[in-house]
């Protein structure tokens, strides 16, 4: 348990320090390709840190919407209950 606290706090850490600790908690214990899904998910986790709201509007438009339109749906049929 306390593992996984270690690994929650390292998320402040520049990138290459996080991908230096991963790689030391890490060791002998996975494979490569393991350690390659790890690198590559740090990275896109700053990067989408660094991510503007206007491209993150374009990336996710489709879930966006999907969003929007889930929620009036479900706030369509409270209001048709109680109203």
């Amino acid at each position: 348990m306390s593992g996984q606290a270690q690994v929650d706090t390292k998320g402040d850490l520049p990138i290459e320090e996080q991908l230096e600790y991963t790689e030391k908690t890490l060791e002998g214990q996975h494979s490569q390709e393991h350690k390659q899904f790890i690198s590559d998910a740090a990275e896109a986790t700053q990067q989408q840190k660094g991510q503007g709201v206007r491209s993150a509007l374009k990336m996710y438009r489709k879930a966006i919407i999907f969003s929007l339109i889930f929620s009036t749906a479900i706030i369509m049929e409270v209001r048709r209950f109680r109203g």
